[in-house]
């Protein structure tokens, strides 16, 4: 888990120095806690943390925030990748937004449950890739 708080928090930090949009989103915190304060404190400020009672992150709200930022492209990672972040996914994929997990900042409660998403989403037209790579073809381009 060190490793995928690590590359969370650059994740967030990179998206700053970058000026990109970070929506994350916290599923019902109140039960589960809130996003790890390292994590936070690299969000730009005034970010928005939408809250959220359904596995996907694409609530009403959250979509409604993402097809107002006029992008085509998300960069996904996070905790729970055969629920969450494997149904995020899709959702966007279903969308027609290019999807990018970030493979070594998505993390599930099992291995073999985390391994098997991972292929899943590849197989909807997930692009895999890591922290490092990511961010060295964001500077790229």
């Amino acid at each position: 888990m060190p490793i995928l708080v690590h590359n969370t928090a650059r994740l967030a930090r990179t998206a700053k120095i970058l000026d990109m949009p970070l929506v994350p989103t916290e599923q019902k915190a109140d039960k589960f806690g809130n996003t790890f304060e390292s994590i936070q404190k690299e969000y730009k400020e005034g970010t928005q943390v939408f809250e959220k009672d359904s596995f996907s992150m694409m609530t009403d709200e959250v979509t409604q925030y993402f097809e107002s930022l006029g992008k085509d492209t998300a960069v996904l990672y996070g905790i729970e990748a055969h629920v969450c972040v494997q149904q995020t996914a899709l959702d966007l994929a279903a969308m027609g937004v290019h999807v990018h997990l970030i493979t070594d900042a998505t993390s599930s409660s099992d291995t073999h449950k985390r391994n098997t998403a991972i292929q899943r989403m590849k197989q909807a037209g997930v692009h895999l890739t890591t922290f490092e790579s990511c961010v060295f073809e964001l500077m790229r381009t």
